[in-house]
């Protein structure tokens, strides 16, 4: 079966599902399968990010670090492939705000330098969350969700079709009502036929820990087998 044609599901019951996510990509202490909170079920998947959590340098040179799943290699979304996402974030009501780049979930082109932009990913920057778009020829598009996200959670769900032709675009809702909706081109110009979703937390360096809860990953052909 090709690989845009897969239903997949993680509720992270217990495990992670290992055919899914690339767990060598991401340190051992910087996630838990936790029961402190749970979307459906019993348990969820905790990630706490701390100072120095796999250092990097950023495209603007700032140092970053990173406590991120990515998708498998083998289970990768071809490029012009309608694909659909769902999953549940909780953040903690103690989360501390701060102004800094914190990105927690994202879409990204297969590209032999990992410091490429995603050409899709929510943020979460002072207090605000945001859905931003990005591409070639200066492409950038920002829709903020105006309600304090900390303390519950919410379901996220995501329709996309990359595609440099006017025929590209992405839906985006959470706890089902729209948050963003673009059509037209989609991308960068790159040359890998292959895309990448990642979770987790991801942000420019600060001497400070954080932590979110994911659940009820799905992703597949159309809506229905990720609302199920």
């Amino acid at each position: 079966m090709a690989a845009q044609d897969l239903i997949l599901k993680d509720d992270f019951e217990g495990k992670i599902d290992g055919n899914i996510w690339w767990l060598k990509r991401v340190e051992q202490h910087s996630w838990e399968i936790s029961e402190e909170q749970a979307r459906n079920g019993k348990s969820s998947l905790k990630i706490t990010l701390r100072t120095g959590d796999k250092p990097d340098i950023g495209r603007d040179n700032k140092p970053t670090e990173r406590a991120e799943f990515s998708e498998k290699q083998d289970i990768l979304v071809p490029l012009n492939s309608g694909i659909w996402y769902a999953f549940s974030f909780y953040f903690p009501t103690n989360f501390p705000i701060v102004d800094n780049r914190l990105l927690f979930a994202q879409w990204k082109q297969f590209y032999q330098e990992e410091k490429q932009s995603p050409f899709l990913s929510f943020r979460y920057i002072n207090g605000q969350l945001q859905f931003c778009i990005m591409g070639r020829k200066q492409l950038m598009k920002k829709y903020f969700w105006t309600k304090d996200p900390r303390g519950i959670w919410h379901d996220v769900l995501v329709n996309y079709q990359l595609n440099e032709s006017l025929d590209g675009f992405v839906d985006v809702w959470i706890n089902n009502e729209i948050l963003a909706s673009y059509h037209g081109p989609l991308g960068f110009d790159y040359t890998q036929n292959l895309v990448y979703f990642k979770m987790g937390l991801y942000r420019d360096s600060i001497d400070i820990s954080q932590t979110i809860f994911l659940d009820r990953f799905r992703r597949g052909p159309t809506k229905n087998s990720c609302l199920e």
